[in-house]
């Protein structure tokens, strides 16, 4: 689990929804002149809980793995053109992997960055802003 692994799924998932997307995942709100975006996407893990269990743990295999993970996130959209964060919102939820799967912990995490991804994508604040092209609640 890194940093680059949830800019690919967040590059990935808001393509596969239609926007394009420049990723980056250094000094997100600096130097906007570098960056052919009108907005710029920020999100902070704010809370977690995790509960996991790895099939194989004791022989040093952590890839097959089950359980839950729960998340909050905050995520901010910076308008360059304001030089601001324009719209906040919070995205909260989880998952449950019942039975054991292959991807280890960071598997997991992607899956309920996904999920948080697409709460975030589907929000009337994301969707005023992006889509329509006003700020609002």
């Amino acid at each position: 689990m890194d940093k680059d692994s949830f800019t690919t799924v967040f590059q990935t998932e808001l393509e596969k929804a239609g926007f394009s997307v420049i990723a980056r995942n250094d000094r997100l709100f600096d130097e906007p002149d570098r960056v052919a975006a009108d907005y710029l996407i920020g999100a902070t893990i704010v809370e977690a809980s995790a509960k996991l269990c790895a099939a194989w743990a004791s022989f040093g295999d952590f890839d097959q793995i089950k359980g839950d993970i729960e998340l909050a996130m905050e995520w901010q959209i910076y308008s360059r053109q304001q030089r601001r964060v324009v719209v906040a919102i919070v995205s909260r939820g989880g998952i449950e992997q019942a039975h054991f799967t292959k991807g280890g912990a960071g598997g997991l995490f992607n899956e309920v960055f996904k999920t948080h991804i697409h709460q975030f994508a589907n929000s009337p604040q994301f969707r005023n802003l992006i889509v329509v092209g006003k700020e609002g609640d």
